[in-house]
């Protein structure tokens, strides 16, 4: 049973390799339905690092970086974007929202709450919660829990 989880969890990883994603195998992923879209080839990826783990049903953007800490979760349908762009060049609405993409960093031993968002540009610092639902719309702090649309600090850990 353990050399058939092995053998699954290495193909998985070469899959999601194929995709963008770096990582080691000491991580600990679940990769089930995982949507991972990047930009130009050596442009962009996601890092996990050590132990992290990604639920099933995220959907990443990483057209530029997203990187995950050690230890670090995202939990069900978590959205992690890098890139905005209202259809450039052709909708009118790119002169008035200029098209962005920066990298997303969560660091270590953070948990992204099911069906969260975080947007282009947003580093959470370590030991941090972001709350069920919640939309990171700016960066967040170590050693604190966010919650809400857009998310605000609740309480420090």
């Amino acid at each position: 049973m353990n050399l058939l989880y092995n053998l699954l969890k290495r193909i998985n990883l070469i899959r999601f390799r194929c995709k963008g994603v770096s990582c080691d195998m000491t991580n600990s992923l679940s990769f089930r339905h995982v949507t991972v879209i990047t930009g130009k080839r050596n442009m962009g990826g996601v890092f996990l690092k050590k132990r992290a783990e990604i639920s099933a049903d995220c959907f990443l953007v990483a057209k530029d970086r997203i990187e995950i800490g050690e230890n670090s979760t995202l939990a069900f349908r978590v959205t992690i974007l890098t890139t905005a762009n209202p259809n450039a060049p052709y909708n009118l609405l790119k002169n008035i929202y200029q098209p962005v993409s920066k990298p997303v960093i969560i660091g270590d031993n953070v948990w992204i709450g099911a069906c969260s968002v975080i947007l282009p540009g947003v580093t959470i610092g370590n030991m941090s919660v972001v709350a069920a639902g919640s939309v990171v719309t700016k960066d967040v702090p170590p050693h604190v829990l966010v919650a809400g649309v857009p998310a605000r600090i609740i309480k420090n850990i």
